[in-house]
């Protein structure tokens, strides 16, 4: 089993949700797409959680415009926790300017996860695999898991993996984290 993904104040505890089974996704992104960019994003976005639910996990998605964000907060700790949305799962857009190169992050919190994304023409122009890839992998994240340093047919592993899969190692972590 790999670790979970947050240790704010050195606690590796497993993710903790209001409903265990059903995770609710709050999806910020999608509301602020066009017409195509909106259909691929709930394209992979779906086909993400459709992944992640082969642990037994169950998912509620709703669109809104919700926006509440510190990005420029220099506590890179207190950043992370203004994102999260108490028991939700929130899927976001990232600041361009964040993290240099980073193309996308996730974690999970004291009382949720977040993954954000950087949706500049880097992101859309990117192989359509490698969009499936970040919301996997980020979502793995926003679940509580950790790069997984077992195998490397994981979308867990690290560095960058192939696959866009999670694998039996992953799926089984979420299991034990959610009494699954």
């Amino acid at each position: 089993m790999h670790g979970p993904a947050s240790d704010s104040g050195g606690s590796f505890k497993a993710p903790v949700w209001p409903c265990p089974q059903r995770i609710d996704v709050l999806d910020t992104v999608v509301v602020r797409l066009g017409g195509l960019r909106r259909k691929l994003w709930r394209r992979y976005r779906d086909q993400a959680l459709e992944l992640w639910s082969a642990s037994g996990l169950r998912f509620s998605v709703t669109e809104s415009d919700y926006d509440e964000a510190d990005w420029d907060n220099p506590d890179e700790i207190a950043r992370l926790e203004s994102l999260v949305v108490p028991g939700k799962l929130r899927l976001m857009r990232m600041p361009r300017l964040y993290g240099g190169s980073i193309e996308a992050i996730g974690d999970w919190r004291a009382g949720g996860g977040v993954a954000a994304f950087k949706l500049g023409a880097a992101f859309w122009l990117d192989p359509s695999y490698r969009r499936r890839y970040l919301l996997t992998h980020e979502i793995g994240h926003a679940l509580g898991l950790n790069h997984n340093m077992v195998g490397s047919g994981s979308v867990m592993s690290q560095p960058w993996a192939t696959s866009t899969k999670p694998d039996a190692h992953d799926l089984d972590s979420l299991r034990r984290y959610y009494s699954l």
